[in-house]
C-alpha cells in the first residue's frame, strides 16, 4: 500500500493560487462546508477517545483577517491523486512544458534569455 498526502497546507495553496490552480484543487477535495475535525479512535469502527474540532473551510474563509495576517489561503483537504491530475492538466495544457515520461532530466543550459533541460537519458526499469 503506498501512502499518499490529503493536506495541502496554506503555503502551498498559496503557490496553487499564483498559478492560477486553487480554485480547481478546492473544487477536488473536501466539500467547503465539510468540518475538518481530527478524531482518534481505538480501531476502525471502535469507540471515539478524542475529537480536535477544526472549521470547514466555509467558516475558514469567512473570518474576517486583519491586513497583516499571513493566511491568505487557508489549509486544504484534497487526495494527492485528484490532486495530481490537476497538475497533470496544466502541465500538458501549458505550451512552454514538455512532459516526457520515462527520461530523468541531468542538466540545462542557460543562455541569459531562458533556459531548457538540454540533458536527459532514458529510464530503464
Amino acid at each position: 500500500m503506498v501512502s499518499e498526502g490529503n493536506t495541502h497546507n496554506a503555503r502551498t495553496m498559496e503557490h496553487y493560487r499564483r498559478l492560477g490552480l486553487a480554485d480547481q484543487i478546492r473544487a477536488v477535495g473536501l466539500p467547503v462546508n465539510h468540518p475538518t475535525d481530527v478524531a482518534y479512535f481505538t480501531s476502525l469502527a471502535g469507540h471515539e477517545l478524542q475529537r480536535l474540532p477544526m472549521p470547514s473551510t466555509s467558516e475558514k474563509l469567512a473570518v474576517e483577517h486583519a491586513v497583516t495576517d499571513q493566511v491568505p489561503e487557508p489549509l486544504h483537504r484534497a487526495s494527492q491523486m485528484y490532486v495530481e491530475r490537476v497538475l497533470f492538466d496544466k502541465v500538458n495544457s501549458t505550451p512552454e512544458i514538455s512532459c516526457l515520461f520515462g527520461w530523468e532530466y541531468t542538466g540545462h543550459q542557460d543562455s541569459g534569455t531562458g533556459s531548457g533541460a538540454d540533458r536527459a537519458r532514458r529510464v530503464r526499469r
